[in-house]
C-alpha cells in the first residue's frame, strides 16, 4: 500500500474553448477590454483521474478557471511490483460543452520512482534523519497525442508511509437559498473594415445562505 499525493499541475490548456472560432483581431480587442475575462475562458476547470494497472480510478476535484491547479490530494493505492499508474487531466468545461476534454496524461511505475528498501529499517526507525521512504516529483511533463508537451506539467509524491488518513481538500459549508438573484447583461460590439461582430454576456450572481 502506498500513499499517492497529486499536488499540483502547471501551464494547463484547454483542448478547446469558446474563442476559437473568433478572427484573431477580434481576441486582441477582447483582450485589451476585457483581459481577465478572456484569460478565465481560455483556463480549463481541471480534474484528474489516476488509474493503477487500468483498474482502480481515483479523481480529484476540478479546480474551476485555472491553468496552474493545486490539488493537494492524497490517495492509498494497493500496487503490485509491475504496477503501473496512469494521471490524466480533463477540462470540466469542455466536458460540459461536448467538447474533447482530454489535456494530456502522465504514466509512471511507482517502484521505478521509489528508492528500494533498506535493510536496517528497523534500527534507522528512531533516527529523524533516516529515509522515509517518501518521494516528489516535480514539473512532470504531460504527454497528448505521443508529442511530450513540456510546458504543462504535473508534481505528485510517493510515500510507503500510509499511517495518517490521507489529506482531503476541505468541502465547502452546505448552502440554504438562495435568498437574492441578480443578472447583469453585457454587450461587447467591436468594429474592423465594414464588418462588425459582438460578444453578449449574462452574468447571474446568487446570494445563499450558510446552514
Amino acid at each position: 500500500m502506498l500513499r499517492f499525493s497529486i499536488r499540483h499541475a502547471r501551464g494547463l490548456r484547454r483542448p478547446r474553448s469558446e474563442l476559437d472560432g473568433y478572427p484573431q483581431e477580434i481576441i486582441e480587442k477582447l483582450e485589451e477590454e476585457e483581459e481577465e475575462r478572456v484569460k478565465a475562458i481560455r483556463a480549463p476547470s481541471a480534474f484528474a483521474v489516476i488509474t493503477v494497472d487500468e483498474r482502480e480510478a481515483y479523481t480529484t476535484f476540478e479546480h474551476e478557471e485555472t491553468s496552474d491547479p493545486d490539488w493537494e490530494e492524497s490517495f492509498d493505492i494497493k500496487v503490485r511490483d509491475l504496477s503501473t499508474v496512469v494521471i490524466r487531466i480533463f477540462d470540466r468545461k469542455c466536458i460540459d460543452q461536448g467538447w474533447p476534454a482530454f489535456i494530456g496524461f502522465t504514466t509512471f511505475m511507482p517502484f521505478n520512482v521509489l528508492p528500494p528498501p533498506r535493510h536496517d529499517e528497523v534500527e534507522d526507525a528512531e533516527d529523524p534523519d533516516a529515509d522515509s521512504g517518501k518521494v516528489d516529483k516535480d514539473d512532470i511533463p504531460l504527454v497528448k497525442e505521443g508529442v511530450t508537451i513540456s510546458d504543462m506539467t504535473i508534481s505528485i509524491s510517493l510515500s510507503t508511509d500510509t499511517s495518517i488518513q490521507p489529506s482531503l481538500p476541505s468541502v465547502p459549508p452546505v448552502l440554504s437559498g438562495p435568498v437574492e438573484t441578480h443578472v447583469q447583461r453585457r454587450v461587447a460590439l467591436v468594429k474592423w473594415g465594414n464588418k462588425k461582430a459582438g460578444s453578449k454576456k449574462e452574468t447571474t450572481t446568487r446570494v445563499y445562505e450558510y446552514e
